[in-house]
């Protein structure tokens, strides 16, 4: 089974080109209010998985969700390469020890190939195993119609692998509740007022 080292893992940037740089989240005000995750085996963390990711033999950062024992959903930018109009080369999960699963079969939106707005940003994918010892995943469900306009003022979080958290590079999670500001219909996105960044 293909490994990386983790100490090596953690020097890599995250997957971001030209065109993708005003699409990562950033910190809102003056303070970064995330808090690094204590225990990543408890729910739902365990199913938030740190990818690796190949383009043109230069390797990236990213993070996915498993939503199946073998299958991720992730950003349209961590499976295709929008500068490049081209699928990236490999794309693994990586799990804590550093053992690398393929990820396979790879969708994005249509849309994404001609443009890359948050919108179309998305992808599923399959995992060659099921990584990690066991098989852990978050369940979800499409959101009804006549839910989606009353989101506005609901709590949200955000956890993933950041590239870096208050200027210092990390390989740990972080999380942070905030609330989700508004639903924009045409676009079917949710914002919020929530600290992101790249990774």
């Amino acid at each position: 089974m293909p490994r990386i080292d983790m100490e090596e893992y953690l020097k890599l940037p995250v997957r971001q080109t030209y065109s993708m740089t005003q699409k990562l989240g950033a910190v809102i005000g003056e303070s970064d209010n995330r808090t690094m995750v204590a225990d990543t085996s408890a729910e739902p963390y365990n199913a938030i998985a740190r990818l690796l990711i190949d383009v043109d033999g230069v390797e990236y950062r990213g993070t996915g969700f498993m939503v199946k024992p073998n299958v991720m959903l992730t950003a349209g930018h961590n499976i295709y390469d929008h500068d490049a109009n081209k699928y990236c080369d490999r794309v693994y999960v990586v799990d804590r020890n550093g053992d690398l699963y393929q990820v396979y079969d790879a969708q994005i939106a249509s849309q994404f190939k001609s443009d890359s707005s948050d919108k179309y940003d998305w992808a599923v994918a399959k995992v060659s195993v099921k990584p990690g010892e066991t098989a852990h995943y978050m369940n979800f469900k499409r959101m009804d119609e006549s839910i989606s306009p009353n989101v506005t003022g609901r709590d949200g979080e955000i956890a993933g692998f950041p590239m870096e958290v208050r200027a210092v590079t990390t390989a740990d999670m972080y999380t942070e509740m905030g609330k989700i500001t508004s639903y924009v219909e045409a676009e079917k996105l949710l914002n919020y007022s929530i600290d992101t960044s790249g990774g």
